[in-house]
């Protein structure tokens, strides 16, 4: 085996890669349009995403300390509320999910 054959070897192997690559990139596209689309549909009329936000909600549920080891960490709490509309019909409905940051605490030692 010769140089040049090793050069269109790993030209070859590096096309084929990339066209997978190409693949991967666009088949995620393609996931993640059709799960917004089906997270946005209307439940009035089913039609797939049409709905928009037209309001969000923030409830904080509260603060504590999480302590990990030797790390402290901060854990704050919030309810997210989205109250959707949807551009056919102009029905209203929510969505709500917990969302839960976890920050660590600087300076603070366990002594």
């Amino acid at each position: 085996m010769s140089w040049i054959d090793l050069l269109y070897f790993i030209l070859v192997l590096l096309v084929i890669l990339a066209f997978f690559a190409v693949l991967w990139v666009i088949g995620g596209f393609l996931l993640a349009r059709s799960v917004d689309r089906n997270y946005r549909a209307c439940p009035e009329c089913k039609r797939k995403g049409a709905g928009y936000i037209v309001d969000t909600d923030i409830e904080i549920l509260g603060t504590q300390i999480d302590r990990n080891k030797l790390t402290l960490f901060r854990v704050s709490r919030e309810k997210v509320t989205d109250y959707y509309q949807c551009e056919v019909c102009q029905n209203t409905w929510q969505k709500s999910f917990m969302r839960e940051n976890r920050t660590p605490m600087k300076g603070a030692s366990d002594t």
